[in-house]
């Protein structure tokens, strides 16, 4: 048997859309806490903490998320909103 690491789809600091019908919060933008463990491996089975501009924070399934694109920016690095920067790749010799 073999292990793959498995690394959620939507990022820490990544800003995105909560849309789940008739909940008070539906529409808004959020930002991504964390991302849970996930033992499946399967992004239907992904779920996130998220935190809204106001303060509040839910636990959802990454099908209530979408990713928030930023569309204009000059910096690559913010193409997904505040996102902490990728680990830098490290050379074997």
């Amino acid at each position: 048997m073999s292990t793959r690491n498995y690394v959620p789809r939507l990022i820490r600091g990544g800003r995105v859309n909560f849309s789940v019908k008739g909940h008070p919060k539906d529409g808004q933008a959020c930002t991504v806490f964390d991302g849970l463990p996930n033992p499946s491996h399967r992004s239907a089975n992904q779920w996130y903490d998220v935190r809204f501009d106001d303060g509040g924070f839910v636990r959802c399934n990454e099908r209530d998320l979408q990713p928030i694109k930023v569309e204009d920016s000059q910096n690559p690095s913010e193409a997904f909103g505040n996102a902490e920067p990728p680990a830098e790749a490290v050379k074997s010799r």
